[in-house]
């Protein structure tokens, strides 16, 4: 169950502020799915896990549920995310490697690498000049065989640089800007 206390909209207004002034409102229950769950410490009375989950996943309210099931109430001390579309911990910096511009420069990675469970096309040269000079994203059947009409594509030149971002319009069955990339 997504907690009162979450960015959900209800009626266009998050559901913290509506619980802050006193009408909390309980949105349904979402299926997710919990990929992995281990205990890696318990020193009472604290346990710490690491869970792997889908997106939507509350791991507030999934503290809870294993708390209920356990026979007592359980609550987050800490929340940590490790992961997160393919990126991790790992690659992240600290304050002062962001202050070094070398290693900033160095931890950079391409936009076409980011986002990288979006689908991609690549663009021949026609495709390429027709989005740096704005003119509509063309239907074509490589195209949509390519990214199946996904909500978000990202679209590539011949060289993998990412030089736009298109969104799929289901009212017109068709792409619109999302955003261009200039050299």
């Amino acid at each position: 169950m997504p907690p009162v206390y979450s960015a959900l909209k209800h009626n266009g207004v998050p559901l913290y502020k509506l619980a802050r002034k006193g009408t909390p409102v309980q949105k349904e229950a979402r299926q997710v799915v919990i990929h992995s769950l281990s205990v890696l410490e318990i020193r009472p009375p604290s346990i710490t896990v690491d869970v792997g989950c889908s997106s939507g996943t509350y791991i507030r309210s999934l503290a809870a549920d294993i708390g209920e099931a356990a026979g007592c109430p359980a609550h987050l001390s800490a929340l940590c995310r490790t992961e997160s579309c393919g990126f991790s911990l790992d690659h992240a910096l600290t304050l002062e490697q962001l202050a070094d511009s070398e290693a900033l420069g160095n931890a950079l990675i391409p936009l076409s690498d980011a986002l990288p469970h979006l689908p991609c096309f690549t663009a021949g040269d026609a495709l390429k000049s027709a989005v740096m000079n704005g003119v509509s994203v063309d239907r074509d059947k490589d195209f949509l065989a390519a990214v199946n009409e996904a909500p978000l594509v990202k679209i590539l030149d011949g060289n993998g640089r990412l030089i736009a971002m298109v969104e799929f319009d289901k009212t017109g069955k068709t792409y619109n800007y999302c955003c261009v990339f200039h050299d």
